[in-house]
């Protein structure tokens, strides 16, 4: 089957930018070549592609007498919205030979917008698409930066005097408004060296057999760049030994392999655990069982609720400065903080984060230097040129960066040995904000050159007492932006929030890795942004003082005076 050449186009981004995005498209698009077998034993990937079960479905056209192929090829990307039988509606448009080797279950080519035809021309016809995202064939979605759109061949033939395919891409085309109502993202769980459990966007067909690719991928493991930096519990040769995993009354009933019984005490439990927590999102899915080859009773449990978020779940919705001094505002008030608030407020900072712990660590970017503040008082971290607003870890280790040096980020944990890490994919680029997700395990990175800016977000690597080793030799885009680059922060553990200058107002934009961007309105000379929590506990700080909350589709002013919006984490 032919192989679908995806090609990002131009950007006003730096030419390393272009370079990571087309990598990794073409990393997918080789993925998607390879592909998975639409027969056979479930293994790793978009498997068991029936839409049966699906709560929204689609009844494409079938090809009708006497059709173009224009109508053709349109009926044949029209068709990829119904996966009953295998595409058996899609498959119609084909020719006989080419209908037995197609495999949609390589990935999705996304696109928005019109799809103009050329063609055919020597047997081949053409639609010009402009792409928004691509999906590989482990569910993980990746976002594609706007260009030139993408000329996506078909090969056609007459059979019988009818237009019929002999020759598509790899995988299915969808248009975005149809993927999102066919296909549904899951959080996939994954535990990082310190044996906390990290979730990992996926997408599926929305059905109640997602509980089929959901244990299929967690056997087969983290994806890029995550690998190295989480792991799963199943250990190495372990397949699916049925080819479904079944409901049964609330229950997931999932066979594997003789390999499972290799798995370790630790182990078995980390299978568990991934099991409980990340098949929640299948509706009606209550608990599972697993049995070995067909035999019952290796291991069972209920699936977890949801977690609870990291985020302190405090009553205050913002932390700032103002003429009161350092600390809380919320609807009753403002709050001081307590023992360091004074202190740092003092200090005259120009970027302030705390921990999520209670009592928090404060770090704070003052005058060039940041110094942290705990119970053992001010310790100076950090005081390179250049130095951007910290990031506090789940593990209490203090991140700073440098738009000056922006591949060397410190670590430092007070009573020890500051870690120096090397982030080599920032090499060439102009680097406006640096944050650590809360569960410590991705670090994301706020770029620009120009009126164009992006996010890139790499994996963190740890010892098994939370100490940072070293950042991922690689980064995944994961989301392109129009607008100068003005701030980022992370929302919770999926999520991230973007501030970008577009004309003189300053946008807000939702996003995260395996997420596609929304946004979220726009303040008018918006500086800085806090992303703590839910949508409507974001902030933003504008030029003259004034602090915003997002209440519904727009943002209401809710302070005044406001010297500084601090982060938490």
């Amino acid at each position: 089957m032919s192989a679908m050449h995806v090609y990002p186009g131009r950007l006003t981004f730096s030419r390393r930018i272009r370079a990571v995005a087309g990598l990794l498209a073409a990393g997918i698009l080789l993925a998607g070549c390879q592909g998975v077998p639409a027969s056979g034993p479930v293994a790793a990937g978009l498997t068991d592609l029936e839409q049966g079960e699906q709560q929204v479905l689609f009844n494409p056209n079938r090809p009708v007498e006497g059709a173009s192929a224009k109508d053709i090829v349109g009926g044949f990307v029209d068709a990829a919205s119904s996966s009953t039988d295998n595409y058996a509606i899609a498959r119609q448009f084909l020719s006989p030979d080419y209908a037995e080797q197609g495999d949609p279950s390589a990935g999705v080519f996304i696109y928005e917008g019109s799809r103009p035809y050329r063609g055919p021309s020597e047997g081949v016809a053409i639609l010009s698409l402009s792409a928004t995202a691509l999906l590989d064939e482990h569910g993980t979605l990746t976002p594609t930066p706007e260009g030139p759109t993408t000329d996506v061949r078909f090969e056609v033939v007459q059979v019988g005097g009818e237009w019929r395919i002999s020759s598509a891409p790899n995988g299915i085309i969808l248009d975005q408004a149809i993927f999102t109502e066919v296909w549904a993202p899951h959080q996939l769980y994954f535990a990082d060296a310190a044996g906390a459990l990290v979730p990992d966007t996926r997408w599926f067909l929305s059905r109640a057999t997602a509980s089929t690719n959901i244990v299929a991928e967690l056997i087969a493991g983290p994806a890029d760049p995550m690998d190295g930096v989480l792991r799963s519990g199943f250990p190495a040769g372990t397949v699916l030994a049925s080819d479904a995993v079944p409901i049964v009354e609330g229950n997931a009933r999932i066979d594997l392999s003789g390999e499972v019984e290799n798995a370790d005490a630790a182990d078995r439990e980390l299978m568990s655990a991934q099991l409980a927590a990340s098949l929640r999102s299948v509706r009606g899915v209550t608990g599972f069982s697993i049995s070995v080859d067909q035999t019952p009773g290796f291991a069972e449990g209920s699936v977890a609720a949801q977690p609870v978020s990291g985020v302190p779940k405090s009553k205050f919705s913002a932390v700032i400065m103002g003429e009161e001094g350092f600390g809380f505002l919320s609807s009753a008030g403002f709050e001081p903080l307590e023992g360091v608030g004074a202190a740092i407020a003092d200090l005259d900072p120009s970027a302030v984060t705390l921990s999520q712990d209670e009592p928090p660590l404060a770090a704070v970017l003052e005058h060039g230097h940041v110094t942290v503040f705990g119970a053992g008082g001010p310790v100076p971290v950090d005081d390179r040129p250049g130095l951007l607003a910290p990031s506090i870890d789940r593990y209490e280790y203090v991140w700073v960066s440098s738009s000056v040096t922006p591949t060397t980020v410190s670590a430092t944990r007070i009573g020890r040995d500051p870690v120096s890490i090397a982030i080599p994919w920032l090499e060439g680029l102009s680097l406006r904000a640096l944050r650590v997700s809360p569960d410590g395990s991705r670090i994301a990175a706020l770029v620009a050159e120009g009126d164009s800016s992006g996010v890139l977000v790499g994996g963190i690597m740890r010892d098994r007492e939370g100490r940072p080793i070293a950042v991922t030799g690689t980064a995944v885009v994961s989301m392109f932006l129009p607008g100068a680059a003005l701030d980022l922060d992370w929302m919770d553990e999926t999520r991230f929030v973007t501030l970008t200058e577009v004309g003189s107002v300053a946008r807000v934009t939702i996003g995260g890795p395996g997420l596609f961007p929304t946004e979220a309105g726009s303040v008018a000379e918006g500086v800085s942004i806090a992303g703590t929590g839910s949508r409507s506990q974001l902030r933003v700080l504008d030029e003259d003082g004034a602090l915003f909350g997002l209440q519904g589709s727009g943002w209401q002013r809710q302070s005044n005076g406001v010297e500084l919006l601090a982060k938490r984490g």
